[in-house]
């Protein structure tokens, strides 16, 4: 009979579990500061140039929902907006900035966007509440430049409808081009979501549709595209009573086509609602808010996307919670600061924070009530804010602890000309997503400088560690 040595067949053991499991990340600088400064709520605020963030209590928005913030490169802010008014960064309303036709009763209600061509414009699509009486889906434009650097609102691009009838919903991503941008609304009550192409020259008037999807009767809850830009998940309710359903859809995006094409659902709670919804930096995991009718209990739940699909056999609920008073909601909005976190609205003084979101389970550490806002406090919404502006570049290192060779990436794609990769051993890449070989055990700063379209540069460093190999099993003979 022949048998392993149990010390050496333990240490295989380990080493071989380290095999499966190794998988190293880096969350670094973002390429700006877009999404620096936050106004959200009733007159809360933020500011993640510091870590961890400054209370801000000057803000003049007082919103049950939605929101957007524009900031310069460099974090400074610049204007903000809930949908219905736009203040200036001194707080004072922006000339022509009264009446715009969002709603503070909308989930995204607002969202700024700018095109890299014309940075003195920013564009401000907006969304009224889906079950008041809808203002549709509509653009005003922001030129930064007049009334002194304050900007205003051209009195030509205010309100100019694109959707008569649109659901809370906004969320953008970059066309395949890498300088181009998608905007995406939903129709209300239908599965029919448009997307219009944000250019040098302006915005696209035709729409590309894509009827994929549920037809659902309730238009609020997030939308959301991944880091990589090539997926979009949304939030799905029907009306709040004791009969409502809510599932989380999952759409691939084509990038060159702005065309959606329905991938995957989760599966229907019943009494229930998804409210909020993120994807983690690293775009590994999708999180969802959701709440109970009839208990008024909130999970929040963590879903791992492998291969750009959600795997729904194995859902983590990373945090329960209920707030009194009862038959109320516990908790709202979902959205990733550039920090790497993501913060969690409460509808109290406090936001609860997700610190290490590209971790599974218990290991994202969910923090509850983690942010005190006071004497400020926040309602159901937090910022709207363009996906690309809010991502932390990401470098992984992924790789087996058995041998020598180590897979590299970054996350975020988005408007990069050029990488190089240094890996520390005298041997350097200029590919995308390489894999390199190292000769010798040892430890190994590897740096990769980046290059945007912009002409701006970055670098970033990550130390690794290649191990010696482990000593293969011996069989002993009895």
């Amino acid at each position: 009979m022949e048998i392993l040595n149990k010390k050496t067949v333990a240490f295989w053991g380990r080493a071989c579990f380290l095999c499966i499991s190794l998988f190293f990340s880096l969350c670094v600088s973002a390429q700006n500061k877009q999404a620096a400064i936050w106004y959200f709520g009733k007159n809360a605020g933020l500011d993640f140039n510091t870590n961890p963030p400054t209370l801000l209590t000057d803000g003049q928005i007082n919103t049950l929902e939605g929101s957007s913030v524009a900031s310069d490169e460099n974090g400074n802010l610049l204007f903000y907006t809930d949908g219905v008014t736009v203040w200036t960064k001194n707080h004072q309303i922006m000339p022509n900035g009264s009446g715009l036709y969002g709603h503070t009763s909308s989930t995204q209600s607002a969202m700024i966007v700018k095109h890299n061509s014309t940075p003195n414009l920013y564009y401000i699509f907006t969304t009224s509440a889906a079950d008041i009486g809808s203002n549709g889906f509509c653009y005003s434009v922001v030129d930064i430049n007049q009334n002194n650097g304050f900007g205003i609102i051209l009195p030509s691009k205010k309100n100019i409808k694109l959707l008569e009838e649109s659901s809370e919903k906004i969320t953008a991503a970059f066309h395949a081009n890498g300088n181009d941008i998608w905007i995406f609304s939903r129709k209300n009550q239908t599965n029919q979501w448009y997307a219009y192409l944000l250019t040098e020259n302006g915005l696209t008037s035709t729409p590309v549709i894509s009827a994929v999807g549920l037809n659902t009767l309730a238009g609020y809850g997030q939308a959301k595209t991944s880091p990589s830009n090539d997926l979009m998940m949304c939030a799905d309710i029907s009306m709040a009573n004791v009969e409502s359903k809510t599932q989380v859809e999952f759409f691939s995006l084509d990038r060159s086509t702005g065309k959606l094409q329905l991938i995957a659902t989760s599966p229907a709670y019943t009494n229930s609602t998804f409210y909020g919804i993120e994807f983690s930096p690293n775009g590994q995991y999708a999180y969802l808010n959701l709440t109970n009718f009839l208990t008024w209990k909130t999970q929040i739940l963590q879903v791992k996307i492998v291969d750009n699909m959600p795997d729904f056999s194995n859902i983590q609920t990373i945090a329960e919670f209920k707030y009194p008073p009862s038959n109320t909601l516990s908790s709202g909005a979902l959205q990733v600061a550039i920090d790497g976190k993501i913060y969690i609205s409460m509808l109290s003084k406090y936001l609860s924070v997700i610190n290490n979101p590209n971790n599974f389970g218990s290991s994202c550490n969910f923090s509850l009530n983690s942010i005190n806002l006071s004497p400020k406090s926040s309602n159901e919404g937090l910022p709207t804010i363009f996906q690309t502006f809010s991502l932390i570049n990401t470098i992984s290192v992924s790789g087996d602890n058995c041998d020598n060779i180590r897979n590299f990436s970054i996350q975020n794609y988005s408007k990069i000309s050029n990488l190089i990769w240094d890996f520390g051993d005298g041997t350097t890449s200029v590919a995308q997503k390489p894999m390199h070989a190292y000769a010798t055990t040892g430890a190994y700063t590897v740096t990769l400088t980046i290059t945007y379209t912009d002409n701006t540069t970055q670098t970033i460093t990550k130390e690794i560690e290649i191990s010696e190999k482990p000593p293969k099993p011996t069989i002993e003979h009895e």
